[in-house]
């Protein structure tokens, strides 16, 4: 941007000019989102310590770094990491685990959503890798 100022002088008028750079930053006004649509998902019974359960997907239409958290009384079954993915802390045992999960940024806005697995014995479910 050139910005050129005038000093209006009684006499002789005199001005300046100068180059000025403008770094617009955004703000972080946005929560971010998840994208996933399946939050009562059936999964297979026996899963062991490790295994994936489900992958959560989320981001941050600001581009933060993005902070994945659990709670609720049968998440101590769980654990998510950074990238969203939930593995079992324990074989996983038939029972209905509900659950929240929770998608923060760095500034603190947060989303979250309430997850439910149904373990069943006789449909043979996919199994999730991750590397």
């Amino acid at each position: 941007l050139n910005v050129t100022a005038y000093d209006n002088g009684k006499f002789v008028e005199r001005s300046s000019s100068a180059l000025v750079y403008v770094r617009v930053l955004d703000q972080n006004d946005n929560a971010p989102v998840i994208l996933n649509e399946q939050l009562d998902v059936f999964i297979r019974k026996g899963i062991k310590k490790g295994e994936v359960v489900y992958i959560l997907n989320a981001y941050d239409p600001d581009d933060d770094v993005l902070h994945y958290s659990l709670s609720g009384s049968t998440a101590l079954y769980f654990n998510i990491l950074q990238n969203g993915v939930i593995v079992a802390v324990r074989e996983l045992v038939m029972q209905d685990y509900s659950l929240t999960a929770v998608v923060a940024d760095q500034q603190g806005l947060n989303t979250s959503v309430d997850l439910a697995f149904y373990t069943a014995e006789a449909i043979k479910f996919p199994i999730f890798e991750y590397s």
